[in-house]
């Protein structure tokens, strides 16, 4: 029976294969599309008021990807240059207005997309659409893809990948066809893959491997190297307008740091392999190098890599796809590597796998077709029941764990004990009057992340609201002091001085960080501590005069109200 339902898999119609893969794929994304924005999604996104309004090609050409307040511009830096992906975001708020449903909707068609496209990049490599259809369902299906799916703002990921692929797919028609009109649109498809996401540079390197590795006749180098040039063209102006509107961001590193990174790559591709092979227990990883450099699990990651590269070299002729694949893997694998320091805090991210999953899936590929016909039943069996766990774990994650804040932050802070995440819980938990609970893990995150200001600010509001241990949240802002804020964490942390020091009986003092505070972004809390300063300092009608502005900004305000109350004759 299953030989008979795998042979008329494989003498289906490609339309069969698309309508199971679009059915099949939405079913496990089905969850994800309900959810809500969820961290860098509210200020990349629901907070950003960018996105709402039209703006011309230059102007989105010359944004900073993350960079949404002006006060931030110039001052503070992400390092990524993305301003296709922020067009796409705009797109999204006419079609759908800021509602995350709309959005998610819009990443999980892009997933679709990508899937059909390696669906047909492979059936076009192994002329074989069983190998073509299993291989893109891994894809597909894959727990991994969860993060770059249902968190909105990882959609860079989906769009770099689309664009890679149909570049990828065109340059390999163009170069067997000889048609000159795919070669160039093959081209301003690479571009568009740089301009979504950075990671879209490897995709010149990863043709250049096809190049050298797959074909077995002797090709033309001169032919191939000048069709590299437009691709390389590209890359110029990319980097070119990245660095005018970034900057040149020097990152310098000592001899012994970059030989320590060099050191550890081995045991960070094989960390990223085991997510891909065993995938269990997957999750928003914060994740450090090894404190031990001899630790068992790093000695074992090098002997690997080593033996696996060895392999590689003996069997190159023998199997030059599955060569090509593991070598783009690693090729796509490397900007997450950590040579070069990222602006992440953990050196392991899901959403880092979506661009080299697509190389496994080839990889994938070699195996499934080298399998001889007589265990083609076995086969089928062993695919049906990996696609089912594969696809039911990502149905659970699309659900329990990237659906909205609230559970998200629940389960990376108490099921995972994600001390990354601990800040944000104990803010949750402040919101929700649990200020003992918040507290603990206040005192979690700053312990594990002394370098977050977010942490400092929640946990200083703790203290001077809700415990009046006002000498301890001045401890505690001064420690914050130096450490790199964006402008509304600056504002917090001097809205928080500014309150400490009407505690502490210094309200003059406390009147030069209010008004710091009111410099960066006007906001009803911070007249009400300035009225709060000048009531102390006895200028009552100073304090009225900034309760009445702060009024004039929210005249609903209940707090306001009830000290104009006071104030007034």
């Amino acid at each position: 029976m299953p030989g008979q339902i795998f042979s008329k898999l494989k003498d289906s119609f490609n339309k069969w294969h698309i309508l199971i893969i679009i059915i099949l794929t939405a079913l496990i994304c089905l969850p994800a599309s309900q959810g809500s924005f969820i961290f860098d999604d509210n200020f990349l996104i629901k907070d950003n008021a960018y996105i709402r309004e039209g703006h011309s090609v230059s102007s989105y050409l010359s944004q900073e990807d993350g960079i949404t307040n002006e006060a931030d511009k110039g001052v503070m830096h992400t390092g990524y240059y993305r301003p296709f992906t922020d067009f796409t975001y705009h797109l999204d708020y006419l079609l759908w207005g800021i509602d995350a449903r709309g959005f998610r909707t819009t990443n999980i068609i892009l997933h679709i997309l990508n899937v059909l496209l390696l669906y047909l990049l492979i059936n076009y490599l192994f002329l074989n659409r069983t190998t073509a259809f299993l291989s893109a369902m891994f894809f597909a299906f894959h727990p991994a893809d969860t993060e770059a799916i249902s968190m909105i703002g990882n959609r860079t990921n989906l769009l770099a990948v689309l664009f890679f692929l149909s570049s990828f797919y065109l340059y390999l028609q163009s170069m067997y066809k000889g048609k000159q009109a795919l070669f160039t649109l093959s081209v301003f498809l690479f571009g568009l893959s740089v301009f979504s996401k950075e990671i879209g540079v490897m995709g010149i390197g990863i043709i250049f491997l096809y190049n050298r590795i797959v074909p077995s006749d002797k090709r033309n180098i001169s032919n191939e190297i000048l069709s590299y040039l437009p691709y390389l063209l590209v890359l110029i102006v990319y980097m070119f307008m990245r660095s005018s509107v970034i900057g040149q961001l020097s990152v310098r590193l000592g001899l012994n740091d970059i030989l320590m990174r060099i050191y550890y790559v081995p045991w960070l591709c094989c960390y990223n392999l085991s997510i891909i092979l065993l995938p269990w227990k997957l999750h928003s990883f914060g994740v450090s190098y090894p404190t031990d450099p001899a630790d068992i699990t790093v000695i074992v990651s090098i002997v690997f890599f080593i033996s696996a590269v060895i392999i590689a070299i003996l069997f190159w002729k023998k199997n030059r796809m599955a060569v090509f694949s593991a070598a783009a893997f690693l090729l796509a694998l490397f900007p997450v590597l950590s040579i070069i320091p990222k602006s992440s805090v953990s050196l392991i991210a899901l959403r880092w796998l979506y661009f080299p999953l697509i190389f496994f899936a080839i990889f994938l590929a070699c195996i499934i077709k080298s399998v001889k016909s007589k265990r083609k039943e076995m086969l089928f069996i062993i695919s049906i029941t990996v696609l089912c766990y594969l696809g039911g774990y990502s149905f659970i994650l699309n659900r329990y764990l990237w659906f909205n804040e609230k559970i998200f932050l629940m389960q990376e802070a108490t099921t995972f004990n994600n001390e990354l995440f601990m800040g944000a819980y104990a803010s949750m938990l402040y919101d929700q009057k649990k200020t003992d609970e918040a507290e603990k893990y206040y005192l979690k995150s700053i312990k594990a992340y002394p370098t977050l200001p977010d942490s400092y600010n929640g946990y200083a509001t703790l203290l001077i609201m809700d415990k009046g241990r006002i000498d301890e949240a001045y401890d505690l802002l001064q420690k914050a002091e130096k450490l790199s804020k964006a402008s509304d964490q600056r504002q917090e942390w001097l809205h928080l001085m500014g309150l400490v020091k009407i505690k502490q009986g210094e309200s003059q003092e406390a009147l030069n960080y209010l008004f710091q505070a009111l410099s960066i972004k006007q906001t009803p809390e911070i007249y009400n501590s300035l009225c709060l300063a000048y009531s102390a300092l006895n200028e009552k009608e100073k304090a009225l005069y900034y309760l009445r502005k702060g009024l004039e900004l929210d005249a609903k305000n209940k707090v306001l109200i009830g000290n104009l109350k006071i104030l007034s004759p």
